[in-house]
């Protein structure tokens, strides 16, 4: 880890999500991709379009105002074994540099049914076993620190196994998500369908009743008819002949 030449700069950038000064009137100048064969400034989609057409570029997103990066797309690059996986809307990722604050340490006894120190080994974060950084950057500075990263043959097959877990579902929940995404857009297409259609059938309805009720009424009525039929207005007496 300590041989890779863009780690370092991606570590202390500290300007990802502010508008691109490059392209400041284009649609996507939203500056989260990171360039790792040039090694530059954050780039946005425009930037990566005009002058970084198939270089490695990874892409770094937004989760509670902290930087993520996929774990299918760093695993490629750099090795994140020992770091703790997090799902984030339905994807796998990493987090790029530790949390503001750390939670206090909790010793519990871990899955294999020994004791054992759930914590980030730079930050003191609470972690999940069986890993032992909460990002990437800690690892880095660990490494750098002590000169490498030891772990037993038996730990190593966890984590191996773990990080591996991490990717294969990373695909499958993204997939689940994209198959949710459409069903539920046919399901508002089919909805909006046959409200029109329905709105469709009351209106010739209401037209057609309109055109029955005007097709009975007479065409001339006698002011009689225009009475009310509850009226108490009598009419004109006929009174029977006297002889």
């Amino acid at each position: 880890m300590l041989c890779v030449p863009w780690l370092v700069n991606l570590l202390a950038i500290t300007s990802f999500f502010t508008t691109c000064e490059t392209h400041p009137k284009k649609s996507k100048n939203e500056r989260n991709k990171f360039c790792l064969d040039c090694n530059e400034n954050p780039l946005c989609e425009s930037c990566i379009e005009s002058r970084h057409r198939g270089h490695r570029v990874i892409q770094i997103r937004r989760s509670s105002y902290n930087e993520v990066i996929k774990t299918t797309e760093i695993y490629k690059h750099v090795d994140i074994l020992g770091i703790q996986t997090y799902v984030i809307n339905s994807s796998s990722v990493v987090f790029l540099s530790k949390r503001a604050h750390a939670q206090p340490k909790k010793f519990n006894i871990g899955k294999t049914g020994h004791y054992r120190d759930p914590f980030c080994k730079r930050c003191d974060r609470n972690l999940a076993d069986p890993t032992y950084f909460c990002s990437l950057a800690c690892k880095f500075a660990f490494i750098k620190k002590d000169g490498g990263f030891f772990v037993n043959p038996k730990e190593m097959e966890e984590m191996e196994r773990y990080l591996e877990q991490s990717i294969q579902a990373s695909p499958k929940k993204e997939k689940a998500k994209k198959c949710c995404k459409q069903n539920l857009k046919r399901k508002l297409e089919s909805a909006r369908i046959d409200g029109k259609e329905e709105e469709e059938n009351v209106e010739k309805e209401r037209e057609e009743g309109a055109d029955d009720r005007e097709s009975i009424l007479p065409v001339n009525r006698s002011s009689a008819s225009l009475r009310k039929p509850n009226s108490k207005r009598k009419g004109i007496a006929h009174r029977a002949p006297f002889f």
